[in-house]
């Protein structure tokens, strides 16, 4: 049974509908576009694999139920949770980053994303042979 709605919701709830299909078919409509087949979608891997062949890349994923790197190399893509990420601090720091005033702020918001997100990825198990795994920013300490 549906509990009672106030008056005008069910209008609120249809309009949303109406407006979900229209995203969805303006989406489609783009991916008929000649490359923009993706659009919208995550990258494949078959495209992320070759973007490493110089040294890893780290994708972050964000939610509230957690949050990890996923770290990219020629060889496939290792998943490393960032337990010390939230969307809350990056929400915040990436606000400070772009209003950047000053150095101290700019190292600040760098030292806080190599702790938070590249460090961890970067933990995770490489190859030993692979060095371009070793490269990274250097937060000065």
């Amino acid at each position: 049974m549906m509990p009672d709605l106030p008056s005008g919701s069910t209008s609120d709830v249809d309009r949303r509908i109406a407006l979900a299909r229209e995203w969805d078919d303006l989406v489609a409509q783009a991916r008929e576009l000649p490359g923009l087949e993706d659009f919208q979608r995550p990258p494949r891997l078959e495209t992320l694999l070759p973007a490493a062949a110089d040294g890893p890349v780290v994708i972050l994923n964000v939610s509230r139920r957690r949050c990890d790197a996923m770290v990219v190399r020629p060889t496939g893509v290792t998943v490393v949770e960032l337990d010390g990420l939230t969307p809350d601090d990056l929400a915040r720091n990436v606000d400070e980053y772009l209003e950047g005033q000053g150095e101290a702020r700019l190292d600040r918001c760098l030292k806080w994303m190599w702790d938070g997100a590249a460090a961890p990825g970067h933990r995770s198990p490489t190859p030993a042979r692979n060095p371009s795994c070793r490269r990274g920013v250097q937060s000065g300490r």
